[in-house]
């Protein structure tokens, strides 16, 4: 094998990982999102506790948060 084919071949072996690292990546958000769901809605079947916060700043957006498992419930005034 010349130098050439072996710097193609190598190139396509980290292409290759980079593809799977992707998918991997692409799988353990999947399964995050899916765990904020169940979290939402075991907290929803408890009965959620939102406390209203502002941001600070002149044009600071008002929302509730739940206390309990984070969510967020946006108000725009």
């Amino acid at each position: 094998m010349n130098p050439l084919e072996k710097l193609r071949k190598q190139k396509q072996e980290i292409l290759d990982k980079k593809s799977e690292y992707e998918r991997k990546i692409t799988e353990l958000s999947n399964m995050v999102t899916s765990l904020n769901h169940s979290i939402y809605n075991e907290c929803g079947k408890l009965g959620h506790e939102y406390v209203t916060e502002i941001e600070s700043g002149m044009y600071g957006e008002t929302y509730h948060v739940c206390k309990k498992c984070g969510v967020y419930k946006w108000i725009f005034i």
